[in-house]
């Protein structure tokens, strides 16, 4: 009961159902009454802050009447029949909870009035039910009590609240409230609202008491779980023995600066690193439908290796324009692209400087086609075959000309005998035939053809043009 200092609020639970050796009963209506006031028979002191809720099998409708010096509950079942009807047999049971009812401060007993309408036919009468009376009295430390720690809800949605209830002793006793990894915190009351769950959570209360020595404490632990859909779960260690789906987005968040490992994963969708952070892999990145970079935005390596062919060709395709920036490396290496194999290009490559780094030549198995500006070397140009420019041989040392005039005649260098050859005379210029062509015969150089000392003119000299001898 309640002391001048403290109002304290009981609670009542009352559970209908009918005898085990009696018949089924029908029932219409149940009503209990409460005695308000400040005797010794008044069990509240108010009837405004009393709540009351139910639980049994079907819906009731309960309804309070406050009186004068009582509070009526009037519980009706929802079922069929005019009016709605509902059978009492071996297993329905309607359990009315009324709380939070301040207690008098005068001990005594109060009584309770109760009455059902019933039949066990068709004779339906309003009938008392009888009950004990309620015993207030002085609580002490001998009457020591701890139960029934709930939630009004088990399930909330992420983000929300619940409001946790308890029944117990007040006398000599502390409650103590914990959940997850945070130290306890006291409670007072017979309720506390949690705080807005996130994720599946269990919360032990723990009462505490004194033993007789005064001293030791002695615990009490009660617990209640509050399921919280789509969660946000944190743990240290998550193993998956199938797979995680994740319908939305997958944040892998290091904010902590701690690392975040995944080992064989598979992604179905994109796979986003957001802002200027960094994808580090300290393996391989194996990539079967290969890697593509948007165009104009940067790849930048150290060094890009493609093992040598097993089976399937191996490849590296760059379909925007591939740029080594002349940066200085640690070793003073100014950035370079080492090619081990060979190098296919469909398009064109754009090169301001070719240079050999190991001092040999620059070996081009096929043809150059230098569509404009012009090719220039400080050194040697070394050719195995022809050269050519404009779709015609290119002089080179060592190649044995002939000249043909318009006319079809050649230039000889010999006595005018008459004949299609023109004479022209070493010791004075002299040339009948004012336009030439050159007609190459060989190259001394080439492989392919007959050197010069070993060349033949293409029309041999007649027998007195054997001997001339050329005029100085």
């Amino acid at each position: 009961m309640s002391t001048a200092s403290k109002t304290k609020n009981g609670v009542l639970e009352l559970t209908f159902a009918k005898p085990d050796d009696s018949p089924d009963i029908k029932c219409q209506a149940i009503t209990v009454t409460v005695p308000v006031g400040t005797g010794a028979t008044d069990l509240a002191s108010s009837a405004t802050p009393i709540e009351h809720n139910y639980s049994g099998q079907g819906t009731w409708h309960v309804s309070k009447q406050i009186g004068e010096h009582a509070i009526t509950f009037t519980c009706t079942p929802e079922a069929p029949g005019t009016p709605p009807t509902v059978v009492f047999d071996r297993t329905r049971r309607f359990t009315l909870d009324l709380s939070a009812i301040p207690v008098t401060r005068a001990p005594g007993h109060a009584a309770l009035t109760i009455t059902a309408l019933t039949t066990l036919t068709n004779d339906w009468e309003t009938r008392p039910v009888s009950t004990d009376p309620v015993e207030k009295h002085l609580e002490t430390i001998a009457d020591f009590f701890f139960r029934s720690f709930s939630c009004e809800k088990p399930q909330v949605n992420n983000g929300t609240s619940v409001v946790l209830r308890w029944e117990g002793s007040e006398a000599g006793t502390e409650y103590w409230l914990s959940w997850d990894d945070n130290a306890p915190i006291k409670v007072t009351g017979r309720s506390h609202p949690s705080h807005a769950l996130t994720d599946t959570t269990t919360f032990v209360l723990d009462a505490r008491t004194k033993a007789e020595d005064g001293v030791t404490v002695i615990h009490h632990y009660l617990s209640t779980t509050v399921t919280v859909k789509n969660p946000d779960i944190k743990a240290k260690t998550l193993t998956a023995t199938d797979k995680i789906s994740v319908t939305d987005t997958f944040w892998a968040d290091n904010k902590d600066s701690k690392k975040t490992w995944a080992r064989a994963t598979t992604f179905e969708g994109e796979v986003v690193i957001a802002g200027k952070n960094t994808l580090k892999v300290g393996g391989v990145i194996t990539a079967e439908e290969g890697v593509t970079i948007p165009t104009m935005k940067k790849l930048v390596v150290d060094t890009i290796e493609i093992p040598s062919p097993t089976g399937s060709r191996k490849q590296v395709v760059f379909n925007s324009p591939v740029w080594i920036q002349e940066v200085v490396l640690p070793t003073g290496t100014p950035a370079h692209l080492t090619v081990k194999g060979s190098v296919d290009v469909s398009g064109t490559v754009a090169l301001n400087k070719i240079k050999s780094t190991v001092n040999s030549a620059i070996e081009l198995l096929n043809s150059i086609n230098q569509t404009a500006g012009a090719i220039s070397t400080t050194g040697n140009v070394t050719a195995t075959g022809n050269v050519t420019a404009g779709g015609n041989r290119v002089l080179r040392a060592g190649d044995t000309l002939r000249f043909k005039s318009i006319t079809n005649r050649y230039l000889s260098e010999d006595y005018d005998y008459g004949r299609d050859h023109e004479t022209v005379m070493a010791a004075r210029t002299l040339y009948n035939t004012a336009r030439w062509t050159a007609l190459h015969l060989s190259s001394a150089s080439s492989l392919a053809e007959t050197p010069g000392s070993e060349q033949q003119l293409a029309e041999p000299p007649r027998a007195d043009q054997a001997s001339a001898k050329p005029e100085v």
